[in-house]
């Protein structure tokens, strides 16, 4: 464990440079283990029924939101605590936080899941490839799995506040192994049978965040979530903070994650699989810089707390730099991708995206990126009206200006992509202006 009291610079650095080493060989592990994920249940699935699975995984990415911004606020709340050496605060916010999600999982559970045979799932997945009771059995394997993974994938939040960002990766190891050794050891089982593997992914998802969560608490006993330390008024605290959190969260679904919903009601279940699977190469690189920057966060907080704004501006630096490697590493990307592909997928399952999507989301990529800088650091401050306010507007113009895209101007896959940057870019131009005013009035020295 950390010794937060006596937390400096140095420390601080030296922590965020094994959090990124251990990441990158964990996140490695994680991404092999995901790309043959891919190739393994495209395989088996054939393009429709991927597509389908596809849009299943998204879904679990909405539900997720419904956490109300929980386990944001408790990472900066936590952060704060432990950088105070405050262990019995850091398990009263804990606590809280984990009744909390509990009790919001309990509803979602009541409501989704008496929702399930009311809704037409065949309209809302665009392809009547399997039955409406297919269907409602997948949607309820997911609903459970996601009820459970809702509250345990706390300990990310817990685990970032930490600041051992590296160990939140251990989740999709975890699950990615699982998942294939069943559908290796059991192939004639789950072949074409996407229900099976539905229920296989669920059951991993679940044991791994219970993994995860008895491991770190079985080290951590002092910050064990107990009904005893739940407290009201940490409630709003946690809340406060939660709240624009959950608002930026929201409009980065409406930004991210519908895309694969009108692409499935616009182009088809085959467009989503090619989509996703250049989407999933191109992810490499946001990937490789969320590892570098993702201690960062949490540390931005500590070191804000003990102003240590010198630290802070050079972090920032260095940041803007590596984004310049990034952008050298897509041009060259443009040049390898089709060999990548054809290596990565089976043979039967062949892609040749066209070449204007590539160059779409390089520039989508560039623009992430760029932006994950300053809202990773102003998150960490909590300054959150910018992006509440720059994401609230991206999201309103995303979803009208993706279908207009793909549908009246013929664009397709492009479409989708091109309007996802357009909603990103304000956030570009505002952010970095908004983290100078802070370095401005706070008067930092070299």
């Amino acid at each position: 464990m950390l010794d937060f009291a006596n937390f400096d610079a140095d420390k601080r650095t030296k922590n965020i440079k094994l959090q990124i080493y251990f990441s990158f060989f964990l996140r490695g592990i994680s991404i092999f283990l995901s790309f043959f994920v891919v190739r393994i249940t495209l395989g088996y699935l054939g393009k429709d029924l991927y597509g389908i699975w596809i849009v299943l995984l998204s879904i679990i990415s909405w539900l997720s939101l419904f956490d109300i911004g929980v386990g944001n606020g408790l990472r900066n709340k936590l952060t704060i605590t432990l950088t105070n050496n405050d262990l019995q605060g850091s398990r009263v916010y804990i606590s809280t936080a984990y009744i909390i999600l509990a009790s919001i999982a309990f509803v979602l559970l009541i409501l989704f899941g008496s929702s399930i045979y009311l809704v037409n799932w065949t309209a809302v997945f665009n392809s009547r490839i399997l039955s409406i009771e297919e269907y409602r059995l997948m949607m309820f394997l997911f609903l459970f799995s996601i009820v459970f993974s809702f509250v345990l994938g706390l300990i990310n939040s817990i685990l970032n506040a930490y600041q051992q960002t590296a160990m939140t990766n251990i989740i999709s190891i975890i699950t990615n192994f699982i998942f294939i050794l069943f559908l290796i050891v059991f192939k004639t089982f789950f072949l074409s049978n996407i229900v099976k593997i539905v229920f296989i992914y669920c059951v991993s998802l679940v044991v791994s965040h219970l993994v995860l969560t008895f491991w770190f608490f079985t080290k951590h006993k002092n910050v064990v979530p107990s009904l005893s330390f739940f407290s009201k008024s940490k409630i709003k605290d946690v809340l406060s903070l939660g709240g624009s959190f959950f608002v930026i969260q929201i409009a980065v679904l409406l930004i991210f994650t519908v895309d694969n919903y009108i692409i499935l009601q616009l182009l088809g279940t085959e467009q989503v699989s090619v989509y996703n699977i250049v989407y999933k190469l191109f992810s490499i690189f946001t990937i490789a810089f969320g590892i570098i920057i993702s201690p960062l966060w949490s540390a931005f907080t500590e070191a804000n707390e003990r102003k240590d704004f010198v630290w802070m501006k050079s972090a920032i630096k260095k940041l803007n730099l590596l984004f310049l490697v990034v952008v050298l590493g897509l041009m060259v990307m443009l040049f390898v991708y089709q060999p990548i592909l054809d290596i990565w997928l089976p043979a039967k399952s062949r892609i040749t995206p066209p070449f204007n999507l590539i160059i779409a989301l390089s520039f989508f990529v560039i623009i992430s990126i760029w932006n994950n800088i300053y809202s990773f650091f102003l998150n960490g401050l909590g300054i959150v009206r910018i992006q509440v306010q720059t994401s609230i507007i991206g999201a309103l113009l995303n979803v009208p200006l993706a279908i207009f895209l793909v549908k009246y101007s013929n664009l397709g896959l492009v479409g989708v992509v091109y309007s996802m940057c357009f909603s990103l870019v304000i956030f570009s131009i505002f952010g970095p202006i908004v983290t100078y005013k802070f370095f401005k009035n706070n008067h930092w020295h070299e």
